[in-house]
């Protein structure tokens, strides 16, 4: 019962009401999600390596409306990085933005020199390289 009041109240929120009855205001059957690539690296020996570029560009989230965004390996969000557990990666991570910048691994456990802390910052137009094992299970 909770949940369906909750779908209720939300619904109401999102649209025009008119005499106690719920209207969209706008419909679409464009999908506004932009699932992030899958990328596996390159093997190299022993070692999968992932070159990841950190970028600037310009992302329209709404109809011919573009705004700024940061990326990796694109104009917006990153890839999701493709690993087996027990792998050794390197991880090269350019920046090609006009700051400095870091990476911090959300969910994906590493050593902590490398999880991307405000005192690792990769200064415009260098590139920093990790190296580990990858311990973690599929997710």
């Amino acid at each position: 019962m909770f949940g369906l009041a909750g779908t209720s109240l939300g619904l109401a929120g999102c649209g025009g009401e008119v005499n106690g009855q719920v209207e969209a205001t706008r419909v679409s059957d464009r999908n506004l999600l932009q699932v992030p690539v899958l990328y596996a690296g390159q093997k190299n020996g022993a070692i999968t390596e992932y070159d990841l570029t950190l970028q600037s560009g310009r992302t329209a989230f709404f109809d011919n409306q573009f705004m700024p965004t940061i990326g990796i390996n694109q104009s917006y969000l990153g890839p999701t990085l493709d690993m087996v557990n027990g792998a050794d990666v390197r991880m090269n991570v350019t920046n090609t933005l006009e700051e400095d910048a870091t990476l911090h691994w959300h969910g994906f456990h590493v050593p902590a020199r490398y999880d991307g802390t405000p005192h690792q910052r990769i200064a415009p137009g260098e590139t920093w390289t990790a190296q580990f094992q990858v311990r973690q299970k599929p997710s």
